[in-house]
């Protein structure tokens, strides 16, 4: 991953534990309150519970 073409955004496949090859996308880091918005106390509703993402847009 250390190529100049590996940007946020860009659809990978992924070996994973389960022997399948699954699609994976790089994101930005952080992945969770990119901007510090939490901590500054400027976003209040903070989930409780997992979000499941989306998923890749085909």
């Amino acid at each position: 991953m250390n190529s100049t073409k590996h940007k946020p955004g860009l659809i990978v496949d992924v070996s994973c534990n389960d022997n399948k090859i699954h699609k994976g996308e790089i994101c930005t880091l952080p992945m969770y309150d990119f901007k510090n918005e939490i901590v500054r106390g400027l976003k209040i509703d903070i989930p409780t519970g997992p979000s499941p993402w989306s998923g890749i847009k085909k």
